[in-house]
């Protein structure tokens, strides 16, 4: 480090200026000394501390500064990341230490630590992603789920761009689960690669069976019967043999065959037909027996079926034919799993029956409006009817039956919208997404459905994201959209055409075109079921089982049934009635060896994450899945009458299976494309120290001005107590 030192000025008065005040000064001086008759050296003296004072003052107004430069050179980086996925704590080989007790051996090394102490280090975690350790781990841990090991180098490239980056090494198993390539900035950093386990011995291999594909149904009615259709594989081929499958529900044997391989095959499919005789969350498993099988700890496959009441029943109410009454009730009325109850309304206001096939008693008359007579039904589906359709009553009854769970479409359009619809009156504009303004209308034209982000994670619209949709030739406009609501489809002009919301425990969807039902005519790239496929999964997002009627019914979030050992599984809660206090619920998941976990639950507001279109008040809580199995999950009241189970399966990730060896293959290619090196534990300090030390030089300057320092008015006063002292000796005034 050297400095270059250099004085700068800023003169109040011009320099020149000063010069001749100076001269002036100094000539007026030496004249009034010399008029006193003082000896010649004390004259010169006196003169010498007056020119002194004066030419002191003048520096000052000149404003002086010191400005400097350093320049020092440092050390270039390197960064040091360890996979924390939960491969890195296997072992394939027995008897020997996994890969992540090598990789602390490594960085705890005399002669590692000493080659790398030619750097600047900083510490990173990579698993699901990239994360920033801030100094060495003291102990390393693996509990990812994954590893994103590419994307992890893009994106440490990328947070060190202007770093003097030397190198990247990186203690992994190579097992990656990106779908992205090493981009370019990433590329021309080396990293270092040391193989974290020994090659594997040639051995005679046994073969290992496994299950692959396990396709069955997520959700069924009480009383039907499905199958269940699985693959399973061998890790190697040989000769025609047939391997044994069991198939279990809730722990008890239901079904016993067997897969026969054919000779050099490497799979086989097998299936077991379902039968569901009861309500509920079933936990089935399948499990492989074979006589020889190199490991077992893959040979049983554990999958839950919901199993729900026979049908979901749908009200559906029309003001006036149109073909949306013709389609939707077709398409609603082939689905086995619901029962539509469909009326229309007739000149003189009375509801006329037109369920294709309706049940015995009273559903041929409209059914009465009251909290009771609702709580046979999942939904409420309101077409063209204005005010004067329902009375009072019944919009209460209509609005209570929503905020305890119950789902509500509206479905029409300028007699449903307009301002003497149904939609406008207090009982029902209380619980909309949206709110309309008088002297709304139904505009015609072309307009272009197009999704939102929110309908990304939407239970209605997810599957359409790569589906054209077609053009609608009306909207209902103006509209605002209220604080709970969610758009999931609009025009290029951002006006709503499908928003969501929730009421109390219920779901509410309102449509703002009333020609939907030219969907059903077909799509360009020929999709003629996008209709009844789209109301089919938006009515499915809106009405909840029966049972979730209830008052004071809890509810389990799930975001996903099946996760990853080590993954986080949220959990969430609805319900429960009136506000909860603090403590009134707790959380009970039943470990797969029988152990059972209390976890806490706090307040929090559930959205996206779990499903919903718009936040609702709730409980969460996580948790971390530590071993694959089945974990029962109970959400508990401490009143002891309220309670609600689910199932959760956590399963080893497939790329992070107890046994998969190095991924030699993914190391070498990421060595070969950044220029770094994959090589022994034992050849890591050699290179590290061949890795390229550019140091680099920064040079950095400062400046501090000079004509504010104490020391001027210290030698100031000083020269004039000086001349004040040597003027009273010589008795001058």
């Amino acid at each position: 480090m050297f400095a270059n030192v250099s004085i700068l000025l800023s003169p109040i008065l011009p320099i020149w200026l000063l010069a001749v005040l100076a001269i002036a000064f100094g000539w007026l001086s030496w004249r009034t000394y010399r008029n006193c008759g003082l000896p010649h050296l004390d004259m010169l003296f006196l003169w010498l501390l007056r020119m002194l004072t004066f030419l002191l003052l003048a520096g000052l107004l000149l404003l002086p500064s010191r400005r400097w430069s350093t320049r020092q050179k440092t050390l270039p980086l390197l960064a040091v990341v360890v996979d924390q996925s939960a491969s890195m704590e296997d072992s394939p080989q027995p008897g020997t230490r996994t890969r992540l007790q090598r990789a602390g051996e490594l960085l705890s090394s005399g002669k590692v630590r000493q080659a790398l102490s030619g750097f600047r280090l900083s510490y990173y975690a990579v698993g699901e992603e990239l994360s920033e350790l801030g100094k060495a781990p003291a102990t390393l841990t693996a509990t990812d789920a994954r590893t994103y090991l590419t994307a992890g180098l893009n994106s440490l490239a990328e947070r060190l761009r202007g770093e003097n980056l030397a190198g990247i090494l990186l203690l992994t198993d190579g097992l990656d689960q990106s779908v992205e390539p090493l981009d370019e900035k990433a590329r021309k950093v080396p990293v270092l690669l040391p193989e974290l386990e020994e090659p594997r011995r040639e051995e005679p291999e046994i073969i290992d069976y496994s299950f692959g594909d396990v396709s069955h149904p997520r959700r069924v009615t009480v009383g039907s019967q499905g199958k269940l259709n699985f693959t399973v594989k061998r890790n190697r081929d040989a000769v025609a043999t047939e391997v044994a499958v069991i198939l279990r529900q809730e722990g008890r044997e239901v079904s016993q065959g067997s897969v026969v391989f054919k000779e050099q095959a490497l799979s086989a499919q097998g299936d077991f037909p379902l039968e569901f005789a009861a309500t509920g969350n079933l936990l089935y498993e399948l499990e492989i027996v074979a006589p020889e099988d190199a490991r077992e700890d893959n040979n049983l496959q554990e999958f839950v079926i919901e199993v729900t009441e026979q049908q979901k029943r749908i009200l559906y109410l029309e003001g006036v034919p149109r073909w949306d009454f013709k389609f939707l009730k077709r398409a609603l009325s082939t689905e086995k799993d619901l029962h539509l109850t469909a009326f229309l309304q007739g000149p003189q206001g009375a509801f006329l029956n037109f369920d294709e096939a309706p049940e015995d008693g009273d559903n041929r008359q409209l059914p009465v409006f009251s909290d009771e007579g609702l709580r046979k039904f999942s939904l409420v589906i309101l077409g063209e009817l204005e005010e004067n359709s329902l009375p009072e009553e019944s919009r209460a009854a209509l609005a209570r039956f929503v905020e305890r769970g119950g789902g509500l479409l509206l479905a029409g359009g300028s007699r449903l919208l307009g301002d003497n619809g149904l939609a406008r009156t207090e009982e029902l504009a209380a619980i909309l997404p949206v709110k309309l303004p008088t002297g709304g209308k139904m505009s015609e034209g072309h307009f272009a459905p197009l999704l939102t982000a929110a309908a990304r994670n939407h239970q209605s619209l997810s599957g359409l994201a790569r589906t054209s949709l077609p053009s609608l030739l009306s909207l209902w406009e103006p509209v605002e959209v209220t604080g709970g609501g969610t758009v999931l489809l609009q025009t290029r002009q951002e006006n709503p055409l499908l928003v969501t919301g929730r009421a109390g425990q219920g779901r509410v969807a309102v449509l703002l075109s009333d020609s939907f039902w030219q969907w059903q005519l077909g799509t360009a790239a020929g999709e003629d079921k996008l209709y009844g496929n789209f109301f089919l999964r938006l009515l499915e997002s809106l009405a909840p089982d029966l049972q979730a009627h209830d008052d004071g019914r809890l509810e389990i979030l799930l975001p996903e049934r099946e996760v990853s050992v080590h993954a986080k599984c949220l959990i969430g809660v609805l319900g429960g009635g009136a506000e909860l206090p603090p403590g009134s619920l707790s959380c009970r998941v039943q470990k797969p060896d029988g152990s059972d976990l209390t976890l806490p639950l706090a307040t929090a507001s559930l959205g996206q994450d779990f499903g919903l279109s718009t936040a609702t008040p709730g409980h969460l809580c996580l948790f971390r899945p530590a071993e694959p199995g089945a974990y029962q999950v109970e959400i508990l009241a401490v009143d002891g009458r309220r309670s609600t189970r689910e199932i959760v399966i956590a399963r080893l990730p497939e790329h992070e299976r107890t046994g998969a060896p190095l991924n030699r293959q993914w190391l070498q290619q990421t060595a070969v494309a950044t220029g770094g090196q994959m090589m022994p534990p034992e050849r890591l300090p050699e290179a590290i120290r061949q890795l390229p030390r550019r140091h680099a030089e920064y040079s950095q300057t400062r400046e501090e001005p000079l004509w504010n320092h104490w020391l001027w008015i210290a030698l100031l006063i000083t020269l004039h107590c000086l001349e004040w002292y040597w003027r009273r000796r010589r008795d001058l005034v």
